[in-house]
Order: C-alpha cells, then structure tokens, then sequence
C-alpha cells in the first residue's frame, strides 16, 4: 500500500455510491475519499471498489482517480449532473422541450443543493480533525456570517 493510501492518510465523510448489481458475487461501488498528506496540499481520490458480496476480505479496490484541481471535480460533476437529467428525461414518451431541460436541471439542482451544503460542512470537519491528529496546518475556520438587519 502506498503511503498516501494508508488509512491514516485518508478521511471518507461521504456514503459510497452502489452501482447496478451486473456480478454474480461481487457488488461495484464508488465512494470519494480526501488524500491528508504532510508533503502535499489536499486532494481528492475517486476509488472504484469491488467489494465480495460473502467474503470482505476478498474484496479489492479496481483503481483510484486522483484529483488535485477543483475544476476537474465541477466537470465530473457537470457531466455526472446532465447525465442524470438525460436519465430522468429518456422516461418520456414525447418530444422533450427545451423548457424541459431546464426543468429537469432545476428539479436535480434544488436536490442536490441542500444535501451538499450539508456535505460540505461535514468534510470540512472531518478533514480539519484529520489535520489535527496529524499535527498538519489545517483548513479556515467555518464561521456563521452575520446577517445584516
């Protein structure tokens, strides 16, 4: 195991995501995990796992997709986002709009919004206490703005 994947190095403050079940023993699963490490700033690692449906312990990770640049998460995001309106919208059974596009983004933003808000506070925490148990420098403070009357 390389260094940076130790678990110590690693903080996973997100659900892993279920994949449709195609294998007979083995169930697929993605789930995001940040990379805490002395020598670098933060990142970010994708990993794509199997896990055995009876056994755990023949259970093995099929690769990591590493970020270091938010800008390549937001077009995941993106394409991950138009991928779930194309979804949503196949279930038609007539011509789709243009109205109801943006419908379709708008129904999946207003999900997405308040559970990320969430999200993110959650990692926040969890990689600043990371960052404390390792002694590194850690991320600001959140602080709650106050609201001007």
């Amino acid at each position: 195991m390389s260094e940076e994947n130790k678990p110590e190095n690693l903080v996973e403050c997100m659900r892993k995501i279920d994949t449709d079940d195609t294998l007979k023993l083995f169930s697929q699963v993605i789930k995001f995990q940040f990379r805490v490490n002395p020598e670098k700033p933060l990142s970010i690692q994708l990993v794509l796992d199997r896990v055995h449906k009876f056994q755990k312990g023949e259970s093995k990770p099929l690769g990591y997709l590493r970020f270091s640049q938010s800008s390549d998460l937001l077009d995941l995001a993106r394409q991950a986002l138009a991928c779930a309106c194309v979804l949503q919208l196949s279930a038609n059974s007539k011509d789709i709009t243009t109205f109801d596009i943006e419908r379709a983004m708008d129904s999946a933003w207003s999900f997405l919004k308040s559970d990320a808000t969430h999200l993110i506070h959650l990692c926040l925490n969890e990689v600043k206490a990371k960052q404390i148990e390792l002694q590194l420098p850690r991320l600001p403070q959140i602080v709650e703005e106050k609201k001007e009357e």
